[in-house]
């Protein structure tokens, strides 16, 4: 693939409405298609496969030996002269059907009854031609523009979908990745929620805006560190990797939590800041290790799924999870320690907290008028 290509694929799909693909205009889409997709950034021109490609040729035999011929011609197929049309059309045709290695790449072709015709089945004229394919590659350098790159094949796509004439479907890793991409971009607003979502619920949990900053700050620094390894490596960005930032908020969210309310549970029997930070530390260190562990293990499955962009997103993930222990579990009881919140206002908090009341009010739902249950 380094040297060679064939490893960043998409395919153009377009497919006639009507009749079959042996006409002028259609056969001409096919190779606007092709020219516009070649002159795409990044394109290995010599390894597209279409009618329209210049490696694709008919190939035959004739008395001074053998023959090879493209497919059509490189002005096209002919739109004001019938004769000369139907003339190239018919080698076309010919040149597809004869060629049984390399015409279902070209074309799809079904039976009057709306069935899918095999391979072996091509040469037939049962088969009609509904559809052709434009097989393009590009270079791994594609994937530090999928952004721009894809705004453009989406611009190719959208122009020859309003031809009413024609179906157009496009397929493969590059477009694939590049469109999940653009998408999350689009929807940029739906992590401005989830960031607010997350900030709001650390406020009602904590009262204190060290509650809901700490912990925002604990998981920006693993988020920071985990993106700067990526960029050290001089990886680049795919849709995987740019879910990671919002997978190891998530996680991390919830280590922070833990250690908070630790804190603040131990702050509020002792009061004193130091101890508090010490002992929240020492009881949370070995469970919130575990638990990171076993996060890990399950970034380190996808690991040994063969697929690359599952693997960089596996190892990166272990990364950004083992520094949750630098991040969460001991920086946040540090900057508590160094900036305790009011003792007052942690104890007034801490018994009357969001767990006690509705854990009381379920408590009450739960036994019934008059009775309690200890929790």
């Amino acid at each position: 693939e380094e040297k060679f290509g064939m490893g960043n694929l998409m395919v153009f799909a377009v497919k006639i409405k009507e009749g079959d693909i042996f006409q002028p205009w259609f056969i001409n889409i096919i190779q606007a298609i092709h020219n516009r997709l070649v002159a795409l950034p990044h394109s290995r021109s010599p390894n597209f496969i279409d009618i329209a490609s210049q490696k694709i040729k008919y190939m035959n035999a004739d008395e001074n030996g053998l023959v090879f011929k493209r497919l059509i011609p490189t002005e096209g197929i002919s739109e004001t002269d019938p004769d000369l049309a139907s003339e190239q059309l018919a080698f076309l045709e010919e040149g597809i059907r004869t060629n049984p290695v390399m015409a279902p790449m070209l074309v799809s072709m079904f039976k009057a009854d709306g069935s899918r015709c095999a391979f072996e089945e091509y040469a037939s004229k049962d088969c009609i031609a509904k559809a052709a394919y434009v097989i393009a590659d590009y270079t791994d350098e594609v994937k530090e523009i999928y952004l721009p790159w894809v705004r453009e094949v989406r611009a190719i796509m959208d122009e020859y979908q309003q031809d009413p004439r024609i179906e157009v479907l496009v397929a493969g890793e590059p477009y694939f990745l590049a469109w999940m991409l653009q998408d999350l971009v689009n929807h940029w607003w739906l992590f401005a929620i989830s960031l607010a979502i997350v900030v709001l619920v650390l406020w009602l949990e904590f009262r204190d805006w060290r509650g809901a900053f700490f912990p925002l700050l604990g998981v920006g620094a693993t988020i920071l560190m985990t993106i700067g390894l990526m960029g050290f490596t001089q990886y680049k960005l795919t849709t995987m990797m740019v879910l990671t930032p919002m997978l190891l908020l998530a996680i991390g969210i919830g280590h922070s939590v833990q250690i908070t309310r630790r804190f603040l549970n131990e702050y509020a029997r002792l009061g004193d800041a130091k101890a508090a930070g010490e002992i929240s530390i020492a009881h949370m260190i070995v469970p919130a290790t575990l638990a990171i562990v076993t996060d890990m293990v399950g970034f380190a499955t996808l690991a040994t799924v063969d697929v690359s962009f599952y693997k960089d997103y596996a190892y990166f993930g272990m990364f950004g999870m083992i520094t949750l222990l630098l991040t969460t579990t001991t920086m946040i009881p540090l900057l508590l320690m160094n900036l305790p919140p009011s003792l007052a206002e942690v104890k007034t908090h801490e018994g009357h907290s969001w767990e006690s009341t509705v854990g009381g009010w379920l408590t009450k739902l739960v036994a019934g008028p008059g009775k309690w249950i200890p929790i």
